[in-house]
């Protein structure tokens, strides 16, 4: 077995994407914390709290089936959903990496056109 690690130190945004990027996974409770995982292409399940910032947000990187409520989902549905980012896990690594382009590839278009 693995182990697992909570992080209680305060760490700049920085530091914590250069840590979320050495995780296998991440189960996240805050929205900002999944960002910066799928960011660094670690597969994510988001447990949402309130509205559907978060659900909006993982449905435009294509992993909107991974935000589960916190208020309806059982922990059997949130156990279901870790078990599928782990067997699942190299096939989402390559779907973050090609969204993660395309989406810097997007930044970059706007920017450009802004400034030219």
């Amino acid at each position: 077995r693995k182990k697992l690690t909570i992080i209680k130190n305060d760490y700049s945004p920085k530091q914590l994407k250069y840590l979320y990027s050495k995780l296998e996974f991440l189960l996240a409770a805050r929205l900002h914390s999944a960002i910066f995982a799928l960011s660094e292409c670690v597969p994510s399940v988001n447990l949402s709290y309130q509205g559907t910032k978060s659900k909006g947000i993982l449905n435009n990187i294509a992993m909107g089936e991974y935000c589960l409520d916190i208020n309806t989902s059982s922990s059997g549905q949130i156990i279901s959903k870790i078990k599928d980012v782990i067997t699942n896990r190299r096939d989402l690594v390559l779907m973050l990496k090609s969204m993660n382009s395309m989406v810097n590839d997007s930044i970059d278009k706007k920017i450009s056109s802004i400034l030219s």
